[in-house]
């Protein structure tokens, strides 16, 4: 009789992290008033199949993680480039600009240097103009997203909570392309 043949450890050590973050995840909505918390830890380690799960049994997808801590999925989510749980997370109707300590999903990504989620961000509804991912893309030096943000009508203008515009942001950090770019872009 032949032995049946073994899963590589590596597959199954990947396998049983995934059932248990699952079931885990499953049974914590179900049985923690902390409900929000376990939704915005699969969204954190981009597990799209717990989402889906918690989705399914109604978790606000909305929730704070922990009432009063302005942490919320899909800032999490964005800010780690979960693509995936993002849009998982918008269909779900989670709200593109809620605000966790002063940046938002947008923010988070654009920070993070998440183009595709900045896309999927932005196709969604979320302020350009919210968060500060104007900044954070000028201070990364990244052209290809600061052009997106302007492109969806992101003011490069100044930021109050910064102490500088977008331009100078990117000067700092020692950017001159993306800060001429940015200047163009009011003219």
């Amino acid at each position: 009789m032949s032995r049946p043949e073994r899963i590589p450890g590596r597959r199954m050590k990947r396998i049983g992290q995934w059932v248990l973050i699952v079931v885990g995840a499953v049974a914590g909505a179900l049985l923690w008033p902390a409900r929000g918390l376990v939704l915005y830890n699969a969204a954190c380690v981009g597990q799209a199949t717990a989402v889906r799960a918690l989705l399914w049994l109604a978790i606000d997808v909305n929730a704070d993680a922990d009432p009063g801590s302005n942490s919320y999925a899909l800032s999490c989510a964005a800010a780690r480039g979960h693509t995936e749980v993002v849009k998982l997370l918008l269909a779900a109707g989670a709200h593109p600009n809620l605000s966790c300590c002063g940046a938002t999903a947008i923010g988070f990504a654009a920070h993070a240097g998440h183009l595709d989620v900045v896309r999927v961000l932005l196709a969604a509804g979320a302020n350009p103009n919210e968060g500060g991912p104007l900044g954070a893309a000028a201070w990364r030096g990244d052209r290809e997203m600061v052009r997106v943000l302007l492109d969806a009508g992101a003011s490069p203008a100044y930021d109050p909570d910064a102490g500088h515009d977008a331009a100078q942001a990117a000067r700092k950090a020692g950017h001159e392309e993306v800060a001429r770019m940015m200047e163009d872009s009011r003219r």
